[in-house]
């Protein structure tokens, strides 16, 4: 049926010609898929009766063509929505019911699929038999013969009107609630199921500082933060299907999301209500967040609960009353305070006006009643100070504010109000002139700078310590500006710091900085502060305006300089901590190779021995490590104690050198020793100044590559010995010489030496140095030109007798083998690591004597009573009595008296030496300790008490 001719012109579409093929409009060339003879139309399967009652079984629309696309088949449902006939709808009539915009769209389709699979699918508009057009899905197919020559088409038109109209609506509703979204003054954010933004409005960015972009990977569901504030369970019921208000909530935008959301106001206060949008099936598919800052009204909250605070506590603290007249019957009600005030037992104020009249000052009467009765006269309320006097005879001020009200026909009825005690403010009006003479002798008085501008910025007042910082005269200074006294960039921050002196209206704090008269740059604390002058208005008092700027400033140049000073050493403890950690791993690693060597070595003695020797030298590393630790507690505590004797500077410099030997002869390096003559005598204690050479020669050593020189000389000069250890070492750059004893000081990390230390030596001998009398100085032309450190110490007096000869500290402590049967000892060992107890147990076995172990206080005493040791080896720290108590214990038996006990712990403190001492115990010995000193003390029979 050829279109309506009622119809709007349409593209230029094939048609059948008059063999039956179809011919394209413009051309007349057979579109692809068909044929051009008319023979291929006989070949046009019939329609089969099961597929009419199929189709018309369906509520689609169902339509059949030939295979040239001509249709010769719709079923009722079809017919029915175009309101045609079978007949009329025939052949190409089909594109009569098309819209003219989707009939070319559609034939292009059914083209493509005639030449292509035989299947295509579309979308387009048919019109309805009341000429309304309605969407459609049409889906069609071809049936093909064996040759694969298409024998017939089927298709279907499902109305999708509805659904493409929902569609439609529901973007242009999206669109709506887009626009809305971004122009709502309210922050909106959208969240999917899981917890992910998925839209935020441009109030949202603004209210929280930070883009959509920015939170693509934060989940709300998973922050930590609002689990602990309580808000996600509320969301995550939000997240299940409910609608809430969630409860205000302080936020601060740096924590909101975090390391993410930046806002200039640091806190502020939401409210939040959360809902979520559901499917027709009640599943949530978003949840739509929207907050509110309620920061201005919160504070305008907060501020109106403290005035209503402040004036709870003014009327209770101020002395206040109300009260209330009935005129008509001359009833004056009080409350109870007001008795108080007027000096009257509770309840005995008669509650009349003429009661009241009698407590008046006399004088005073006659200008109160004037204005109560012009309030009545007038209606209005009255304000008004007097006096009473009260019982006692003592005269007191009040003030007096009150209203009358009237009735409907304007007569005066009752009259209420409040009276309050101002005798303290008149008694301080009284004495504010006093006050007033006083203030510029406080001010003078002060503690450093104070000075007073008018709003002009114009100095009207400044105290004596002020003047001679701005290097000003009284008369010069005042009537002056900053400008006009300082320089610019000097007047211009003053000016600044006045203007938000002033803005705040409570006043600021701040450092300024200022070139005084005599060239020397000073820092100030100072506090700016506005200064109201009642009744005065801009422009009165000779432009002095209502309100002027008071300053005050305290020099705070050297607590500034030791606040630097304490930062810088804050950070060289750092370093040092970092420093001790690194030294103190360092020999952890070889002592358990060590172990490994040991378990795996087998027999071989070589092996072993080597193990051996190198844990000892680690574990005597370590050692070194934690006495510089303690003698540095010690120091910073002042409990430092030297033993001095008379001894030969020589023979201490020769310990030293024995001691730092092996570090020297390690690294290659040559050693020259220079002595004077003869002895070199010093009061000095010979252990301590042993370790002050040691420490040098070490340093030398650590700080010169290997192969280098180092010179160890001494001199005579006067009363003095002037000793210098030198090298051609590294050096020590210009800055770091003022500092490089100084504790936790760190020379640059490229000058460290692989043999490593705490850098807390030239510490330790500059105050050794110092307690002998003497001095140390540090030399170096600079970087990569080797140091010097020079020692200066007193030469000891003439000897009133013989001078001990001095030795290598030490050199009493030989390793021996194995004690003989003379010198076999029965041996407690007492410690609650057992793995410590049991192995000195074997090593004292191997050299010979008889050990015993036990692991706690308790167990000490019961072993020690049935096995009668000769030594006790005892910890101090140990479960159920502690050393302490043991050895206290033990001395109460008539058999321990004698025992040797010998302390070998980890307390190595002087108050833990004391204790020892008062608990009975005979030596301290702090772990690790020297297997050499543990043998040489129990070999020495004037060290072991007799059994």
């Amino acid at each position: 049926m050829a279109p309506n001719a009622a119809q709007p012109p349409r593209a230029p579409v094939p048609v059948p010609d008059a063999n039956g093929a179809l011919r394209d409009d413009h051309n007349g060339t057979p579109p692809p898929g068909t044929h051009a003879d008319g023979d291929f139309l006989a070949d046009a399967h019939p329609i089969e009766p099961s597929f009419r009652h199929f189709a018309e079984s369906l509520s689609d629309l169902v339509w059949s063509a030939r295979p040239d696309g001509a249709t010769d088949f719709y079923n009722r449902r079809f017919l029915e929505f175009v309101g045609r006939g079978q007949e009329e709808m025939s052949g190409w009539a089909w594109t009569g019911i098309v819209h003219p915009e989707d009939v070319e769209t559609a034939v292009r389709t059914w083209q493509h699929a005639a030449a292509t699979g035989g299947e295509y699918e579309l979308e387009f508009r048919l019109r309805r038999y009341d000429g309304e057009y309605r969407w459609h899905r049409s889906r069609g197919s071809a049936s093909r013969d064996e040759a694969g020559r298409i024998t017939r088409w089927f298709g279907t038109c499902t109305d999708i009107d509805d659904r493409r109209r929902a569609e439609a609506a529901l973007r242009e509703s999206e669109g709506r609630f887009r626009a809305l979204m971004e122009q709502a003054p309210f922050a909106v954010q959208v969240f999917s199921p899981d917890g992910r933004t998925l839209r935020v409005n441009r109030a949202w960015e603004e209210l929280w500082g930070v883009t959509l972009e920015a939170v693509a990977d934060y989940n709300v569901l998973a922050d930590p933060q609002l689990e602990a504030r309580g808000i996600l369970p509320l969301l995550r019921r939000v997240f299940a299907g409910e609608t809430l208000r969630l409860p205000i909530h302080r936020y601060d935008p740096e924590e909101t999301v975090p390391g993410r959301t930046r806002h200039s106001d640091p806190t502020r206060w939401i409210e939040t209500i959360a809902y979520p949008v559901k499917d027709a099936d009640g599943r949530v598919l978003e949840v739509v967040v929207i907050h509110r800052d309620v920061t201005a009204r919160r504070r305008a909250e907060d501020a109106l609960h403290q005035e209503e605070q402040r004036l709870r506590l003014a009327l209770e603290a101020g002395r206040m009353g109300h009260w209330d007249w009935d005129i008509p019957t001359g009833r004056l009600a009080w409350s109870d305070n007001l008795e108080e005030v007027h000096g009257l037992p509770p309840g005995t104020f008669d509650g009349t006006m003429e009661g009241f009249r009698r407590l008046i000052h006399p004088e005073d009467v006659e200008r109160l009643e004037t204005a109560i009765g012009r309030s009545i006269e007038e209606g209005s309320g009255y304000d008004t100070e007097f006096r009473i006097v009260r019982p006692d005879g003592s005269i007191a001020w009040m003030m007096g504010k009150g209203r009358a009200f009237l009735d409907e026909s304007g007569r005066a009825v009752r009259m209420a109000g409040f009276g309050m005690d101002i005798t303290e403010r008149k008694r301080a009006e009284e004495a504010r002139r006093q006050i007033e003479r006083r203030f510029a002798r406080f001010m003078q008085h002060l503690p450093g700078l104070a000075w007073i501008k008018d709003s002009r910025g114009r100095y009207v007042y400044a105290n004596d310590d002020a003047m001679r910082a701005f290097g000003a005269a009284r008369d010069t200074l005042y009537g002056r500006t900053d400008d006009e006294v300082f320089p610019p960039e000097t007047a211009a921050l003053f000016r600044e710091n006045d203007r938000r002196a002033l803005e705040s209206g409570a006043g600021i704090r701040t450092i300024e900085s200022l070139e005084h008269a005599d060239g020397t740059v000073r820092h100030s604390l100072v506090s700016k502060f506005p200064i109201p002058i009642p009744g005065t208005d801009p422009g009165e008092n000779d432009g002095q305006g209502e309100v002027l700027v008071g300053g005050m400033a305290i020099d705070i140049t050297d607590r500034l300089e030791m606040e630097s000073a304490l930062k810088e050493a804050d950070r060289r403890k750092d370093e040092f901590l970092a420093t001790l950690a690194h030294e103190l791993r360092n020999p952890l690693a070889p002592i358990r190779n060590g172990l490994q060597i040991l378990q795996m070595a087998g027999g071989d003695p070589s092996i072993l021995d080597e193990a051996r020797t190198l844990m000892e030298r680690q574990v005597a590393h370590m050692v070194r490590l934690i006495d510089d630790l303690l003698d540095v507690s010690r120091i910073t505590r002042d409990r430092l104690e030297l033993r001095r004797e008379r001894v030969d500077l020589a023979n201490v410099i020769g310990a030293a050198v024995e001691t730092s030997r092996p570090l020297i002869e390690a690294s290659r390096h040559r050693l020259a020793v220079a002595l004077p003559p003869g002895p070199i005598p010093v009061d000095a204690d010979p252990t301590r100044l042993a370790q002050v050479f040691a420490n040098l020669l070490n340093n030398a050593a650590k700080y010169t590559e290997p192969g280098g020189q180092i010179v160890l000389e001494a001199e005579l000069r006067g009363d003095e010995v002037i000793a210098t250890v030198r090298d051609d070492g590294v050096g020590i750059p210009p800055e770091l010489l003022p500092r490089v004893f100084d504790l936790f000081m760190q020379v640059d990390r490229s000058l460290e030496r692989s043999q490593g230390g705490l850098g807390i030596g030239l510490t330790l001998v500059r105050r050794l140095v110092e307690m002998h009398g003497g001095s140390i100085e540090a030399r170096s032309d600079g970087r990569g030109r080797g140091s010097a450190f020079v020692v200066r110490l007193p030469l000891a007096g003439p000897p009133e007798g013989t001078v001990p000869a001095g030795g290598e500290p030490g050199a009493g402590l030989r390793s021996g083998g194995g004690s003989d049967s003379a010198s076999r000892r029965r041996i407690l060992v007492v410690d609650d690591n057992r793995d410590s107890a049991d192995t000195l147990a074997r090593l004292l076995g191997l050299t010979g004597h008889e050990a015993r172990t036990a692991n706690d206080g308790g167990e000490a005493v019961a072993i020690a009573e049935e096995y009668r040791p000769e030594v006790i080896l005892l910890d101090i720290g140990l479960p159920v009595m502690n050393g302490y108590e043991v050895a206290r214990t033990i001395r109460s038996r008539p058999w321990g008296r004698n025992v040797v006990i010998v302390a070998l712990t980890g307390w190595g403190q002087d108050g833990d030496r004391r204790q020892s001492q008062e608990a009975g115990i005979d030596h301290h010995l702090v772990k690790p300790v020297d297997p050499r000193v543990l043998r040489e003390l129990l070999a020495r029979p004037d060290r072991i008490r007799p059994g």
